[in-house]
């Protein structure tokens, strides 16, 4: 027997065989239609065409054969387009919308649904009422009947598929470039020991993915996809579920870090606590210009910046700050760890000649000449000295040298500079 597309409507039918037994027949259907048979046979009177061996030659003969069909199948007297519609439904989701189709017939045309949950109005606008099916792929028929002639179909298919599982983060969100095979984390809900991960929507299999619970699942990626800077995108899957939203692994150039005790007055290299409008000098890792520095929230631009290096104002508005957290970032996309550090209202510090934080002070005499043992500043005679934490709040400024506090003329910003 041969059905037409929508499995129900009957082509041919035929019998073959002869009087006597025909055993273990095995059937192949080729491309063009024909079908292919193989088997035995006692039957004397077994009918043959063209054979290579037309009459029985023993108690048991095999069989071999091809059946074609050779009548001229009738065909509606209309055109439908499309003829294939296919519709997606994922639970939980409102169902998919209705799809027009046309046919040539002027009119008369009966349209009716084969399969309970497909539905189709007189103006051939098909849809699908996926409510209470489970996860699975269905096929339906619409018929359309005209007053006079062979009738028309419409293959249908639904695929409905299960929620998607939740893919809120990816951990880390970005690996350097060149690093080594890496073990990532992947957070979510609603993850099963059969969920499958998508990389750049191909299935990934180059590694175990190992589900932890319903909310976590973990692999490791080798080190060849580090190669050079790529955003991964990553999604999951359950069986028979719709697949999540992306999540992005980032590769490109590390992250900054700033070292522990890292954050130190650009003057006296004291650390533990900043004050407002102090400058600050931070040492770490990976910086590079362009970088900036953010005390929540509140941003500023590096005075200078080396790998290992940079110089910052504290912004005056931390004024009243107890304490601020501080990250070295670039346009939001790589930033460090954020360090956690007290802010006092006033931490004075002043620079030396060296640069280093201790030894002479980078003080200029009366006589603006530059002062060292060498070229000592007189009794009586006015200093200039330089430094920075004052704070911005007006506060009293006292200075000491050997321990005798000194007659203060002028605290303040020095005109030109920075700080």
């Amino acid at each position: 027997m041969k059905f037409a597309a929508d499995g129900k409507t009957l082509i041919y039918s035929t019998l073959l065989g002869g009087r006597g037994n025909e055993q273990g027949v095995r059937l192949a259907g080729a491309g063009d239609g024909s079908v292919f048979a193989v088997g035995n046979t006692t039957s004397l009177d077994y009918p043959t065409k063209n054979a290579y061996q037309p009459t029985i030659g023993g108690s048991f003969d095999g069989i071999f054969f091809r059946l074609t069909d050779n009548s001229v199948p009738q065909l509606p007297a209309f055109t439908i387009n499309p003829n294939q519609l296919t519709f997606r439904f994922v639970q939980g989701e409102s169902a998919p919308a209705a799809q027009a189709v046309t046919a040539s017939a002027a009119g008369g045309l009966v349209a009716s649904a084969v399969e309970p949950w497909l539905r189709v109005t007189p103006a051939l606008s098909v849809s699908v009422v996926p409510a209470g099916l489970a996860p699975g792929v269905y096929r339906g028929t619409i018929r359309l009947t005209p007053p006079n002639g062979v009738p028309g179909t419409i293959v249908v298919t639904l695929n409905v598929l299960a929620a998607a599982p939740v893919l809120s983060a990816v951990e880390p969100s970005r690996v350097a470039i060149g690093a080594d095979d890496t073990e990532i984390t992947l957070r979510g809900a609603g993850f099963t020991n059969r969920t499958t991960v998508q990389l750049q929507t191909i299935p990934w299999l180059l590694s175990p993915v190992r589900f932890v619970d319903s909310t976590t699942l973990k692999l490791t990626l080798p080190k060849p996809y580090f190669s050079a800077e790529y955003n991964h995108s990553i999604t999951v899957q359950n069986p028979d579920s719709a697949i999540s939203q992306p999540v992005s692994l980032a590769v490109g150039r590390p992250a900054p870090a700033i070292a522990a005790k890292g954050i130190l007055s650009a003057a006296s290299y004291a650390g533990d606590v900043i004050s407002p409008g102090e400058i600050l000098t931070l040492f770490g890792e990976n910086f590079e210009p362009g970088m900036r520095v953010n005390f929540d929230g509140l941003l500023a631009t590096p005075l200078y910046i080396t790998p290992n290096q940079l110089s910052v104002v504290a912004p005056p508005a931390l004024a009243g700050y107890r304490g601020v957290n501080v990250t070295v970032e670039t346009n939001f996309e790589r930033r460090s760890t954020p360090v956690r550090i007290p802010v006092w209202p006033a931490r004075p510090g002043l620079f030396t000649a060296d640069s280093s934080g201790k030894g002479p002070a980078a003080a200029l005499n009366q006589d603006g000449t530059i002062n060292s043992p060498f070229n000592p500043a007189t009794k009586g005679e006015i200093v200039v000295l330089y430094g920075t934490g004052g704070g911005v709040e007006n506060l009293p400024n006292k200075v000491f040298i050997d321990g005798m506090e000194c007659e203060v003329l002028y605290a303040g910003q020095v005109p030109g500079l920075i700080a």
